[in-house]
């Protein structure tokens, strides 16, 4: 899994998310509460088959000036 941010404010992910979908890939928001209580929204691509399929998307986004983190999920 891709993830390209994490934001407290809703409105926040809604926009990357809004602003990938430009580029050609389908984000969604995965709300998370942590230890301090505190809701956060991931805005992930994914899950990929493999780390190369990841890498190309990675590379992609890159390549249109977003940061990301590849995450192996269990």
């Amino acid at each position: 899994t891709i993830q390209l941010g994490a934001f407290k404010n809703l409105d926040d992910a809604e926009s990357l998310k809004a602003q990938i979908a430009f580029i050609g890939h389908t984000a969604y928001i995965q709300g998370i509460i942590d230890k301090k209580h505190t809701e956060w929204h991931r805005v992930r691509i994914g899950p990929f088959d493999s780390a190369r399929a990841a890498g190309v998307i990675v590379k992609n986004l890159e390549d249109n000036g977003f940061d990301s983190i590849t995450i192996k999920e269990k």
